[in-house]
């Protein structure tokens, strides 16, 4: 039966994680954000807390929520590494799970990065351009991959490509000849992650290298994790402008009643304080289904399209009750606001 009561020790994870994310990762949020960067620091920081090497869905939907709720774009950063060091364990080959293995060993917190998006309108992650055509004892990759999370620092690509109808999923050195990694042009929100573009031109791939037996159900499952920290990072994102709001509303006074008693927003609060709730519910089931090998595809994509329209929906309300001082870069509302959209647009980037 499934359970929505924590263990012991996913509860104490998450407690850990939230005093990490509020006393270190949260308070230079912004800068970063400005910067348009995340220093090796903090990174280290992240490393040191052990939080890549869980490959437990549910303990990692716990992680990704709390850091998100600090900064979504270390909770991607965060996500992107597990989501890579978790497909390599759990479908690679003993030489596969070496290489993920002696990266983690290794220290390396951005070790690996998912490379599915392609920088085109309307992109389907079942209609893929990027390209694998068998030759001699391996692959030739071609195609150009968008929204790469910190591509710059990783030493391996799970690059997603198709080989006639089906989506295969390669393990690649970023340093391999053909792979070229462009600067990142900035983008809307997430912006000190470095989202950026990459470029396969003739990249040549051993066979040993591609990753599982059975390339459909390694591609959904890495689907389905992906949607499910996703998920779980908008969670992240609407309980911060939840909880930064409620003082804020229960100060301001307007016309002689301060605004957390006037119906129509008293209303709107509960609503929100509910949809976080079925949010969390939602992703809690689909990481219990990955975790316990059962298909999630459904509970997956149920989540993440639910919690992308109620993640938005939460920080708009949340910008619209700050009025104008919502959309000043001195308050935390507006990149909250920046983060949950681009969250919502880049299904398939993350893993868990």
């Amino acid at each position: 039966m499934i359970s929505f009561q924590l263990t012991e020790e996913q509860a104490a994870v998450q407690e850990a994680v939230r005093r990490f994310a509020q006393e270190v990762v949260a308070p230079h949020a912004r800068n970063r954000d400005e910067a348009q960067a995340i220093p090796a620091s903090l990174i280290d920081a992240v490393w040191r807390m052990q939080l890549v090497g869980s490959r437990s869905a549910v303990t990692n939907a716990l992680v990704c929520e709390e850091l998100a709720a600090a900064d979504a774009s270390v909770a991607l950063l965060v996500s992107s590494t597990v989501g890579t060091f978790s497909a390599i364990c759990d479908h690679g080959t003993a030489e596969q799970r070496k290489i993920a293995e002696d990266a983690y060993l290794g220290a390396q917190a951005a070790f690996g990065s998912l490379a599915l998006l392609e920088p085109r309108f309307g992109f389907r992650a079942d209609q893929l351009a990027t390209r694998a055509k068998p030759h001699d004892d391996g692959y030739v990759l071609n195609g150009c991959k968008a929204f790469v999370p910190m591509a710059n620092g990783s030493a391996y690509l799970l690059v997603v490509a198709a080989v006639d109808r089906e989506r295969h999923v390669f393990v690649v050195p970023a340093d391999s000849p053909g792979v070229t990694i462009l600067p990142a042009r900035g983008s809307l929100g997430l912006r000190s992650l470095g989202l950026t573009r990459l470029d396969l031109s003739d990249v040549r791939v051993p066979a040993g290298m591609r990753l599982g037996v059975d390339p459909a159900a390694v591609y959904q499952n890495l689907l389905d994790r992906a949607r499910t920290a996703l998920a779980a990072m908008l969670i992240g994102v609407a309980r911060a402008a939840f909880e930064y709001a409620i003082p804020y509303l229960k100060e301001r006074v307007a016309h002689g009643t301060a605004l957390a008693r006037k119906q129509a927003i008293a209303f709107r609060l509960a609503d929100m304080h509910v949809n976080l709730r079925a949010m969390r519910l939602l992703v809690w089931r689909a990481a219990w289904a990955l975790e316990n090998g059962l298909s999630a595809t459904r509970q997956a994509q149920l989540a993440f399209i639910y919690a992308k329209e109620q993640a938005f929906g939460a920080v708009d309300e949340v910008l619209q009750a700050f009025g104008g001082h919502g959309y000043i870069r001195t308050l935390p509302v507006e990149k909250w606001y920046r983060n949950a959209r681009s969250l919502a647009a880049l299904e398939g980037v993350a893993g868990l």
